[in-house]
């Protein structure tokens, strides 16, 4: 099929001058640079870093045949490889996994300067071809963007990505306040691997502060590592630590700025391109079961460009969601422990009804909401055990959950715990943070290897000791379970297992906002697409995706218990204060009901009912009279029922005496 992108006018160039077999093979060299360049924006990874690229990968992006598009690409100085790779070995008993080569866009190539180029390319495999995937490709074909031409859209992109907006991206300097960070380095090679040796000799190259500034890494044998280093051991003189996603690099300020906006420029102009073209996909995550298509990672201040039947795109969004299914889950959890459900009855992965399963997940990490509405699965499960353990006290024959427990549950559901977050880091740290701060920090302690102890897990589990020591015990429980298994090595069971407290939170919002919210919306014929924990609509439908969604997460996490973002104003359900008509009608019904249960029960709860009812009248009717020698209230007269304004209060008050 035909597509069309954006890419560096450098790159464009080299390429058009190598004398290619056919264009075909050109085409698919300008198809493998388009999706490196994409592989490695979404890996954040910085222009002067090699990637990692195996076998498999040239496989599945060109075919077998792939050193005919490799090696003119690397004779023309496109691509730049370390040079280096090692085979796995054994060691001890103890199998040592094998390096692969590592390639990287030449960074001299990286200009300021970007093309349109059109070029063929092979057709998208489909995985899965649900009613929901499907019909959320079709709406994507519907976006639109203002008419502009590539040129234009590359000029707004550039305008937009001010040095301000990058920074906010970034940590500098002090600003990293961690005590360990982990810092990306390059370690050179002291000799090359020949083929068919063990293992290579590497030689540490030590990071210091003498670095050039044209220095562009282009050495060869050369490839980066992460170490952790202590904060306080990093000394530097002109260059500058600079943390961008969880690592960190040295380098110049204004180098690093200005690689970091070609890369965006590039990045950002290609996604709305390929929108602008209707060159749309969406597909199921194998792993977090999240819908993936062209607006899933999108910036939000570019999803104003969009529209939709000539209407802008409205956004709404659950606050605070990964925290609120985690709470959820432990809801969920609780109900069961607090009923006497013994630890063997909790419910695994719901293998009996294989066709109900989801076919884009793998079997085993795979979670699904059951016929009552609970999420089933065995990290459900592992949850479950562990919050018997951490978070029930037991004393003798009665069971009471821990009290830092019912606080971080309340201040999740209210939406405060990041404010909480801010109170309790100043009161024993004495320093400030920002509400940003304070959310990055429990994304960074929740999602983050239980080994990791940044700066401020301390103060988090000085005041939530239950629910910290809950997420590092699952953390733990999921890397044993995969380390039992024969098809994981001992790093993939540590990774995987870290990551599995994320990946559970994640498939929960998916099967809540993809398979419930979204396919509703769907079904009522409304165009609606999904953003991770947020759906995107036309402003004309945003009332009738608000009144789905609440109706569908009352049901989950219960009424007036959580809040939506709708447009970057937050929506917060509350109780309606009642009208002076419904109270007087409601306590007219209690009365009512009362006196018919007064009739029933036996004269002690006759007079008891009797006194309360007369207590009440008297105390709260503002036409009460004064009272006669039994303790009856005297009737209304004509004058005190024509001072009531409202007619049908004063019909309802003329009619039953009161």
């Amino acid at each position: 099929m035909q597509a069309v992108g954006i890419t560096y006018t450098a790159i464009w160039e080299r390429i058009n001058q190598i004398p290619w077999t056919s264009r075909t093979t050109r085409d698919k060299a300008v198809s493998f640079m388009q999706s490196l360049i994409r592989k490695r924006h979404m890996e954040n990874t910085d222009p002067l870093e090699y990637t990692d690229m195996a076998y498999v990968y040239f496989l599945q992006k060109i075919n077998s045949k792939y050193r005919e598009v490799i090696k003119p690409l690397m004779e023309a100085a496109i691509l730049q490889s370390t040079g280096y790779y090692r085979p796995g070995y054994y060691e001890g008993g103890d199998y040592i996994k094998g390096q692969c080569l590592s390639y990287r866009i030449n960074p001299r190539l990286l200009g300021d300067d970007v093309v349109k180029i059109v070029y063929q390319d092979k057709q998208r495999y489909q995985r899965n071809r649900d009613e929901v995937t499907m019909t959320s490709k079709q709406i994507l074909r519907q976006l639109r963007l203002p008419d502009l031409d590539s040129r234009s859209l590359v000029k707004f992109v550039k305008r937009a990505l001010t040095d301000e907006r990058i920074l906010k991206k970034l940590k500098i300097g002090d600003e990293i306040t961690d005590e360990v960070v982990m810092l990306k380095t390059r370690e050179r090679i002291k000799g090359m691997v020949n083929e068919g040796s063990a293992q290579g000799q590497v030689l540490k190259r030590v990071q210091d502060d003498g670095g050039s500034p044209q220095d562009d890494g282009s050495a060869q044998n050369v490839r980066w590592v992460v170490k952790h280093v202590k904060r306080e051991s990093i000394k530097l003189r002109k260059r500058i630590l600079i943390k961008d996603g969880k690592y960190c690099y040295i380098d110049y300020l204004d180098q690093y700025l200005k690689r970091k906006r070609r890369h965006l420029t590039q990045a950002y102009c290609d996604q709305l391109l390929r929108i602008k073209h209707r060159q749309v996909y969406a597909d199921r995550n194998e792993t977090n079961l999240r819908l993936d298509s062209n607006v899933t990672n999108l910036k939000s201040e570019f999803v104003g460009l969009l529209s939709i039947d000539g209407q802008r795109l409205s956004q709404v969004d659950l606050k605070n969601s990964q925290f609120r299914f985690f709470i959820m889950l432990l809801e969920q959890s609780e109900r069961q422990t607090l009923l006497g459900q013994e630890m063997n009855d909790f419910p695994l992965t719901k293998n009996t009804r294989p066709e109900k399963t989801k076919k884009t997940a793998k079997q085993e990490d795979k979670l699904e909401i059951g016929e009552e509405g609970f999420i089933l699965g065995k990290q459900v499960t592992l949850l479950s055990i562990l919050f018997a353990k951490y978070c029930v006290k037991n004393s003798g024959s009665n069971r009471s959950l821990s009290a830092d427990y019912k606080l971080f549950k309340k201040l999740g559901k209210t939406g405060e715990l990041y404010e909480y977050i801010q109170k309790i880091h100043w009161q024993e740290t004495g320093r400030e943070i920002t509400r940003k701060e304070a959310k990055q920090l429990m994304f960074t302690v929740s999602f983050s290897s239980h080994r990791y102890c940044p700066e401020g897990k301390s103060v988090l589990k000085k005041h939530f000791p239950s629910v910290i020591q809950l997420m590092d015990e699952f953390k733990k429980g999921m890397i044993q379970f995969y380390a039992a298994q024969e098809a994981y090595n001992e790093k993939q069971a540590r990774d995987k297992g870290n990551a599995s407290f994320a990946v559970m939170l994640q498939q929960t919002e998916s099967l809540v906002f993809i398979d419930k919210i979204l396919a509703q919306c769907h079904k009522r014929k409304i165009k609606a697409l999904s953003k991770h924990d947020s759906i995107l609509c036309r402003v004309s439908d945003k009332h009738k995706v608000t009144k789905i969604i609440c109706r569908v997460l009352n049901q989950l996490f219960g009424r007036y218990s959580y809040s939506l973002d709708i447009d970057g104003s937050v929506f917060q359900l509350r109780k309606k204060r009642k009208t002076r008509l419904q109270r007087y009608v409601g306590e007219f019904v209690t009365t009512l009901f009362g006196i018919v249960q007064m009739d029933n029960g036996p004269p002690s709860r006759k007079r008891h009912i009797m006194s309360k009812l007369q207590d009440k009248w008297l105390a709260t009717s503002p036409l009460s009279a004064t009272g006669d020698g039994d303790g009856g209230t005297a009737m209304p007269t004509s004058e005190e029922y024509s001072r009531i304004r409202n007619p049908r209060i004063r019909e309802l008050k003329r009619r039953f005496g009161v």
